[in-house]
């Protein structure tokens, strides 16, 4: 398993079924754990002090992640203070 930060982002767009939230803004920190036993994750931390993403209804629909020509799809949120811990794992 090799866990790679990410720097140097531009822009990082969540895309919902019905939403498009560019978070790059917010964005505190970014890792991608990549594995050939298990799905390989994308972790994002962002910094969401009103729940303005949390109450966008976002997260209420399947949500992708496209990081270069890897694409991920989220299957966990943690809220922690002002911080949400996003999970994705990646998709074929």
């Amino acid at each position: 398993m090799s866990l790679a930060s990410i720097s140097g982002v531009d822009s990082l767009f969540l895309n919902g079924d019905l939403l498009q939230s560019d978070v790059v803004q917010i964005l505190q920190d970014a890792s991608i754990s990549r594995s050939i036993d298990g799905a390989s994750t994308l972790t994002l931390v962002l910094y969401d002090d009103n729940s303005t993403l949390l109450k966008s209804g976002l997260f209420s629909h399947k949500v992708i992640a496209n990081i270069d020509e890897f694409r991920f799809e989220l299957v966990q949120i943690r809220k922690s203070g002002f911080s949400l811990n996003i999970t994705f794992e990646d998709l074929p």
